[in-house]
């Protein structure tokens, strides 16, 4: 939990003392709406929102469902949408904690591409 990072001492006996300092590190947040609709040949920009992890995301790449579409970075942008765009998209945001394990959150929005 964030809220157990702090100082903290060791008294062993009167004469010894330790002092260490422990950082807590966690993923994180993704916000996403959960629609999103456009007309069809308009250009559609997402933003994938989130609320930082300790250390802060580093990584941010969307895809979406049952296709092998991958976009690398914060913001989704698809020019001139079609209707064969329509479907779930997912943003994923990651860290990396300092033993090297990853730290990741996603969060899913439907984009509903309408004709024109």
């Amino acid at each position: 939990m964030t809220s157990d990072a702090g100082v903290f001492i060791l008294i062993v006996g009167s004469v010894q003392r330790n002092t260490t300092t422990l950082e807590v590190e966690y993923p994180p947040y993704v916000r996403l709406s959960g629609t999103q609709k456009t007309v069809e040949g308009r250009n559609l920009n997402v933003t994938c929102s989130y609320i930082s992890g300790k250390p802060p995301a580093t990584m941010f790449y969307w895809t979406k469902t049952d296709s092998d579409f991958r976009f690398n970075g914060q913001f989704l942008w698809i020019p001139s949408i079609g209707r064969e765009d329509s479907g779930t998209y997912t943003c994923f945001a990651e860290n990396t904690y300092s033993s090297g394990n990853k730290g990741k959150a996603n969060a899913t929005i439907e984009i509903d591409v309408q004709c024109q």
